[in-house]
């Protein structure tokens, strides 16, 4: 009876331990798209503010 007690937590380990791995896999992609995305945002809010510079002098001219 101990032997099957421990296959079957030795069984129940290894799916807890399976299901962490691809939990875990997908996370670190989820943050990486996550940063990636944090970049795009960081680069388009600087285009923005470049911009919104320029139109102000221009504005400033004329």
């Amino acid at each position: 009876m101990e032997n099957i007690e421990r296959k079957f937590c030795n069984s129940l380990l290894n799916l807890n331990i399976d299901y962490y791995s691809k939990i875990a896999s997908i996370a670190n992609q989820a943050l990486n798209n996550a940063n990636q995305r944090k970049k795009h945002l960081e680069a388009e809010k600087d285009s923005i503010t470049d911009c919104k510079k320029e139109f102000e002098s221009a504005k400033k001219i004329s």
